[in-house]
């Protein structure tokens, strides 16, 4: 009995445990601004970018693109990454996918693009 609740806790553990956490657009700006060697992703594609802006600082690495990983080739494991995309979704599954592949501290910004702007942060236009 003792076997199969530490078996069961265990995988319960490790079901909670992820390297990805979603941040709303305060706590995503206050970490941006603590940070030292983030790296900004923003995940939508460019004409949304040009449409809209982006974060400053945000590079462009479109989750819908072919080489989306391979931008993320010579980043090291342990480095900060921040993803958005417009609503948060893309930013999600981006984060998750990042995470997967080892990535130990990657954060995603809940409500996205429309939530940093409804927040008042700034913005860059393209």
């Amino acid at each position: 009995m003792k076997r199969i609740l530490f078996i069961a806790l265990t995988a319960l553990l490790s079901l909670g445990v992820k390297a990805q956490t979603s941040l709303d657009a305060a706590a995503f700006k206050s970490a941006l601004d603590k940070e030292q060697s983030e790296l900004l992703v923003d995940v939508r594609q460019a004409w949304e970018l040009k449409k809209e802006g982006q974060i400053p600082g945000a590079v462009n690495y479109d989750w819908l693109g072919d080489n989306f990983m391979k931008n993320f080739a010579s980043v090291p494991k342990d480095r900060a990454i921040y993803v958005y995309c417009a609503v948060g979704g893309r930013s999600g599954e981006a984060a998750a996918a990042l995470s997967k592949a080892g990535y130990k501290k990657v954060y995603n910004l809940s409500g996205g693009f429309a939530a940093w702007q409804k927040a008042g942060n700034a913005l860059e236009k393209r």
